[in-house]
């Protein structure tokens, strides 16, 4: 069985954890979390906001990408059209069909492993140094 995904694209990855990084940065400075001004704290706390944030973003993507919020946005463009159907004339290639053909005609969209992988690492990293140190 041969893999059609694409490769690890280590720019995006790299983009992302960049965006973990700098997520993180001003939440170690603005809000501190622990009321002790131990700079590692700060510092790890901030590595596992930002990985936390680049995280859920990814897992949100992922499930939008295995289709689990597809039925409640089908739904929602069914009610309006069906709504505003009266007012305007819409076209048959706008209108939409069954649900089956909504979900054939949707895009594919791209793979989130770079997203979540960059998330992790930072969560990760703040969770070793927290056990080795505290």
């Amino acid at each position: 069985m041969e893999d059609n995904r694409p490769p690890f694209d280590f720019r995006h990855f790299a983009l992302y954890l960049l965006c973990a990084l700098v997520l993180g940065v001003p939440f170690a400075i603005a809000f501190p979390v622990s009321t002790d001004k131990v700079l590692l704290t700060r510092i790890l706390n901030g590595l596992f906001f930002g990985g936390l944030l680049v995280a859920a973003w990814g897992g949100i993507a992922a499930a939008t990408n295995l289709g689990a919020f597809s039925l409640i946005a089908y739904s929602n463009k069914k009610v309006w059209q069906t709504i505003f159907r009266k007012r305007e004339n819409i076209p048959e290639e706008k209108r939409l069909g069954s649900y089956f053909d909504y979900l054939q005609k949707k895009k594919k969209r791209r793979e989130v492993r770079e997203m979540l992988f960059a998330g992790l690492i930072p969560i990760i990293i703040s969770l070793v140094v927290s056990f080795i140190c505290f």
